[in-house]
């Protein structure tokens, strides 16, 4: 499982997701090269929780076209329609939803967070779209992160060490997250995407690793 949080404060958008992968219930090992779940596109940063099939599905996709790479994330639509393509080009690559029912409701066992410079979005499991203005969380454990959050930002004016002590709450009373946290200062991490030449270079800087 996975949690990942967003926070605004001060004007600016934080992000954050831990690294903890489980298969079959095994905990991954913890020098997994590719380990984080904030995939960056050119305009927004992306994280899921739930199968992992699906973060290296949006790692594929980014890297399938510029049309898939440039999205815009504007607003609610902009969302609606990148994922829409999105799912498509999941059916179409990787036979989701061709055949029996279980493969069609594969489609709806994940949700994502998309973090652009100004926006915070969420995408349900049933592909809803909300945007928040100040904070959110998907995952395993995410309801506790959320009241930290909540607790914490009264109370602390950084929101990294906000993030990193409610996703180690979140971690603390869930096990099926945990491992090390990437933590994005998401308006640098974009201004960086938009200058790099080569879109596959990897770019999620780790701010903390706890």
């Amino acid at each position: 499982m996975t949690i990942v949080a967003a926070l605004k404060q001060n004007g600016e958008i934080w992000m954050a997701a831990d690294r903890q992968t489980t298969f079959n219930y095994d905990f991954a090992r913890a020098d997994d090269v590719n380990g984080s779940k904030i995939v960056p596109y050119r305009n927004a940063l992306i994280a899921t929780s739930g199968m992992a099939l699906f973060k290296n599905a949006l790692k594929y996709y980014a890297a399938s076209g510029k049309e898939a790479y440039n999205a815009r994330f504007e607003n609610d639509t902009d969302v609606m329609d990148f994922f829409f393509k999105f799912h498509g080009f999941m059916k179409e690559k990787y036979g989701l939803g061709n055949a029996k029912n279980d493969e069609v409701e594969k489609l709806s066992y994940n949700s994502f967070l998309v973090v652009t410079t100004e926006s915070i979005y969420q995408v349900s499991c049933a592909r809803d779209v909300a945007s928040y203005e100040n904070f959110t969380a998907i995952g395993n454990g995410a309801e506790i992160a959320l009241g930290a959050i909540h607790a914490l930002m009264s109370l602390l004016d950084s929101p990294s060490v906000i993030l990193e002590k409610a996703l180690a709450a979140g971690c603390h009373f869930k096990h099926g997250c945990g491992g090390e946290v990437d933590i994005v200062h998401v308006p640098s991490l974009l201004k960086k995407r938009g200058k790099a030449k080569n879109r596959t270079k990897p770019a999620v800087k780790l701010v903390s690793r706890k």
